[in-house]
């Protein structure tokens, strides 16, 4: 290699260098705000690729008496021909939207093919006025 060609590509490096460089960015990525208020999220929630292979029927929601805390179950139906494992769990909220302590850990479950089965919770706190329902392939 030459000296001429040897300094091109030391030329090179350096502006291809300082570009990168003079690129970067010095500030943080700010957050982008959720297209979906919080009062409006779904109360089922599924996560993977399993929304193609469960369905959901209408829920049965026992409210809070201020005693007894609430109670949600959700029937389940497979729609594949062989069974699959899942995990679920219940996220309950309180009046102000504010998530209910304590939290619920993810349960498992295996689904039967084409079979409806139910998944239930009853809320950890009589504080609780709406839910969610997180649902996974198991891990």
């Amino acid at each position: 290699m030459t000296t001429r060609t040897t300094l091109s590509m030391t030329v090179l490096t350096l502006t291809i260098a300082m570009l990168f460089v003079g690129c970067a960015r010095t500030q943080p990525w700010g957050s982008v705000q959720d297209p979906v208020p919080q009062g409006q999220h779904p109360h089922i929630v599924l996560h993977d690729d399993i929304h193609n292979r469960v369905s959901h029927g209408q829920p049965t929601v026992t409210p809070s008496d201020g005693q007894t805390p609430m109670r949600v179950t959700v029937p389940l139906r497979l729609l594949d021909n062989r069974d699959h494992a899942i995990q679920y769990r219940f996220i309950f909220f309180d009046e102000r939207n504010q998530q209910v302590r304590p939290e619920m850990s993810w349960r498992y479950k295996v689904l039967p093919p084409r079979a409806q089965t139910e998944v239930d919770a009853a809320a950890l706190n009589p504080d609780a006025v709406d839910w969610r329902l997180e649902i996974r392939f198991a891990r």
